[in-house]
């Protein structure tokens, strides 16, 4: 009999930038400004991005700035 698969569970917050990367499904929400609310512990969205979207492709368009290296960019 085969053993059961579990779920990976990983924090987003461990993935490298390679495994990162490779989960981006291209939907720009991580390069919207957003606020949390923290009486509620949600992340609240804007239509407000950053200057470094592309919004034709939804990636970063300059390939110096990394993810995770501008001050608001969250995974």
């Amino acid at each position: 009999m085969a053993a059961a698969l579990r779920p990976l569970v990983v924090r987003l917050d461990d993935l490298d930038d390679r495994r990162w990367e490779a989960l981006c499904d291209g939907c720009g929400r991580c390069c919207l400004c957003k606020f949390e609310d923290e009486e509620r512990g949600e992340m609240l969205y804007t239509d407000l991005a950053c200057p470094l979207l592309d919004v034709e492709s939804c990636r970063c368009s300059s390939e110096a700035y990394p993810i995770g290296e501008t001050a608001d960019r969250q995974k």
